[in-house]
């Protein structure tokens, strides 16, 4: 018996058709691959300038009330609408000692955000003439012109300001200053700082400088901010809005901030992003002069 073998040869490759039916479906899922990864791209940039820009409106609503708290309406020296002046409480001590050129501080009361700088730092000095009497209580401006390590007349550890009238610019009336005040008495030391608005580079940023530093040159604090973004509005005791340094006894702030680049949100492409925060500030009392 004679078997005779036949072979099948199977269709091998794609028709022409197939490969292009092929290469559409890839360039449209491609296409669709593509667009998802630009958008989340997109959605996390934008995500990343947003928190961005919420920090900083968090954190100049939180610098500029605390730095002002602690002023009283007498520590404001210039009050527009984008910039202020005032004298920024540094440190706050007792006086075991008083000299007509001296003030010596008790270390173990004396507590704040730095150490006493001569130059840079003035000082308050509360005068007490009849602690039955509030109506003769006064805050006396020192000028700081050195200091050293001392001691208090029980031996505890001190530090000594050398001191000047900031009015007379000399040394303290023994009458009517020196004799009047009462050992431990209350001692404040500030320094001169100015916040405004401030522009560099083509943007606007909350800019900051103490004024009491030699050479110091206004930085950029946060930002950046809108052209209008540092608004101060300055009231009085009843709330009616005053430029009288004086009567000076809330300060309102408000900043309106902006992302560092274009965003795209929503419907919105390639556009800035704006924020904003306010703040009341209450004074303390005026001290007298």
């Amino acid at each position: 018996m004679q078997v005779t073998m036949r072979s099948r040869h199977g269709r091998s490759g794609f028709t022409l058709v197939e490969l292009l039916v092929a290469m559409v479906l890839m360039g449209i899922i491609g296409a669709v691959t593509m667009r998802l990864m630009v958008n989340m791209q997109r959605g996390s940039r934008a995500q990343s300038q947003l928190v961005s820009l919420q920090g900083s409106m968090r954190a100049g609503i939180s610098l500029l009330p605390s730095e002002l708290r602690e002023i009283s309406a007498g520590d404001v020296l210039i009050a527009d609408a984008d910039r202020i002046r005032y004298r920024a409480m540094r440190s706050t001590g007792v006086a075991c000692q008083v000299t007509t050129t001296q003030v010596t501080l008790r270390n173990s009361l004396l507590f704040g955000f730095r150490p006493v700088e001569a130059v840079r730092d003035g000082v308050f000095l509360f005068v007490d003439d009849n602690i039955a009497n509030a109506g003769d209580d006064t805050w006396r401006r020192l000028l700081v012109t050195g200091v050293a390590p001392s001691t208090c007349p029980d031996g505890a550890a001190a530090t000594q300001l050398t001191v000047l009238d900031a009015v007379t610019n000399a040394a303290m009336d023994q009458i009517a200053v020196v004799d009047k005040v009462k050992i431990e008495a209350p001692v404040r030391a500030y320094e001169v700082m100015e916040f405004r608005l401030y522009e560099a580079d083509g943007r606007f940023w909350l800019g900051g400088q103490s004024l009491s530093t030699v050479g110091s040159q206004v930085e950029p604090v946060l930002g950046p901010l809108t052209a209008n973004g540092l608004v101060f509005t300055y009231r009085d005791r009843a709330g009616a809005q005053t430029g009288v340094l004086a009567d000076i006894r809330m300060i309102e702030i408000a900043l309106y901030g902006e992302t560092e680049a274009p965003i795209t949100t929503g419907s919105y492409y390639n556009m800035i992003e704006e924020d904003s925060l306010t703040a009341r500030v209450r004074l303390r009392n005026a001290p007298a002069f």
